[in-house]
């Protein structure tokens, strides 16, 4: 009887870890992968963009990018709270790929956004608050009248273009913010050029003649008196 129960409960100990052991696993891969192809990654990360899905979003970085930011200080500069007005909006807007462009491992992704117009959300929302605030609407009355407006109402809507530069990172697609731009000039600010340099470099190679990176390189090139490239 003993060795039945203590059999048992290894079997059982052994099946919780394989289990916790796979769903771990499982989950590491659902949200390590982007997409397959650049106009997957694209899709998927816009949409995880408009949900304000900052783990997707996240996820979606490329390596470069995510070695110069700290997940952290990302939160907190893109957490939405879910119910204001412009998330709720925003988590309308509708991702459609236009066009899809590959060399080597890196690709350019042009997409368009349709959604509410939010320039003109704002814009109504700043003459309401006036209104209210001089009849003396309490606030919790202000917000219920905000989304009864804009939620339940008409909303003009646009279509925006949208650009993204991606990279292939072992099989998966990765979009390339540039991130790493900022550390560059902080090195500079530094005088480790040499890594700022190689910081524009990258930035140069990933997103050809880009303005700011090629005018960095020439910069460092000419405090520091290197031949520039041929």
């Amino acid at each position: 009887m003993g060795f039945k129960t203590g059999f048992e409960g290894c079997f059982r100990h052994v099946l919780f870890t394989f289990l916790a052991a796979f769903f771990l696993i499982a989950a590491s891969g659902c949200t390590r992968s982007c997409g397959s192809t650049p106009e997957k990654a694209a899709e998927n990360y816009l949409k995880a963009f408009f949900e304000n899905d900052l783990d997707t979003t996240w996820n979606c970085a490329s390596e470069r990018d995510r070695a110069v930011k700290e997940r952290k200080s990302y939160d907190m500069i893109h957490e939405v709270e879910s119910d204001t007005i412009a998330a709720k909006l925003a988590k309308q807007a509708r991702v459609s790929i236009v066009s899809a462009e590959t060399e080597g491992m890196r690709a350019v992704v042009a997409a368009s956004v349709v959604m509410p117009r939010l320039d003109i959300v704002v814009g109504d929302m700043l003459g309401f608050a006036f209104g209210a605030a001089a009849s003396g609407m309490e606030y919790g009355e202000f917000d219920r009248a905000l989304k009864s407006r804009y939620l339940k109402g008409s909303v003009p809507r646009g279509a925006s273009p949208v650009i993204l530069f991606l990279v292939r990172e072992e099989g998966d697609w990765k979009v390339y913010h540039g991130w790493e731009m900022d550390k560059a000039l902080e090195l500079e600010r530094w005088e480790k050029y040499d890594e700022a340099l190689e910081h524009w470099r990258a930035v140069d190679r990933i997103i050809p003649g880009h303005p700011v990176a090629a005018a960095r390189i020439e910069e460092i090139y000419r405090k520091t008196g290197r031949a520039g490239p041929r």
